[in-house]
């Protein structure tokens, strides 16, 4: 409903760019007691992307890497709000076995991001990246929301990553998830509203948080 009322905004001479992308190229799985058996990994993914958008997943659970990527570029002279997203999974189970009780389980995922937008005097602009890591119940999130108003500019990239501890039951199966999702929106206005790209962007966190919790039902 937001990105039929922004679109449906005439538009003078503008221009509207984001780009963002992440990357997972290491996970390890320790425990502090007893040996991990029965390890095993699945991978999925999905993208979606409206006009002047792009979006694209890569999920190798082989490798236990993965990729994606979401942009949108809004030419000149064009009036409307484009957006691109993707979410990758990597997610799995194992036991700990040689050991009782309560044993300790560490997951932790690294990689890299970048992330860019540009606008003019009639754009607006959001990057949204999230890495989640769960074991069983416990949730850790790592989230990056960006978003820039009318003449701006902004880029950054680095290292990134996400990880989580908790303490789970010895020789019982125990599910794990690492998930990621990204997000690049822009809007073309005359009148740009700043509010209404956080709305946007602030609706994607409870969309992610729920699909992540999903995936381990």
């Amino acid at each position: 409903m937001i990105l039929t009322a922004l679109a449906a905004t005439p538009s003078a001479h503008a221009t509207a760019i984001s780009n963002t992308d992440v990357e997972i190229d290491s996970v390890t799985v320790s425990v502090t007691g007893g040996s991990i058996t029965d390890l095993t990994w699945f991978g999925y993914g999905d993208a979606s992307h409206t006009q002047w958008a792009y979006a694209s997943f890569s999920v190798d659970p082989i490798t236990q890497t993965a990729a994606l990527l979401s942009s949108v570029n809004i030419p000149g002279r064009v009036g409307a709000s484009a957006m691109g997203k993707a979410d990758g999974v990597l997610s799995g189970s194992f036991m700990v076995t040689g050991t009782h009780g309560l044993v300790g389980v560490a997951i932790v995922a690294t990689g890299n991001y970048s992330q860019s937008l540009l606008t003019d005097a009639h754009g607006i602009a959001g990057t949204y990246i999230t890495l989640g890591a769960l074991i069983g119940n416990s949730a850790e999130f790592n989230i990056t929301d960006i978003s820039v108003g009318p003449n701006s500019f902004f880029s950054n990239s680095g290292p990134t990553g996400v990880s989580n501890y908790a303490e789970v039951p010895s020789n019982h199966p125990v599910d794990f998830i690492i998930g990621m999702h990204v997000t690049s929106i822009s809007h073309n206005s005359p009148v740009p509203e700043p509010a209404s790209l956080s709305l946007l962007l602030g609706g994607v966190i409870p969309i992610v948080f729920r699909r992540l919790r999903s995936a381990l039902r």
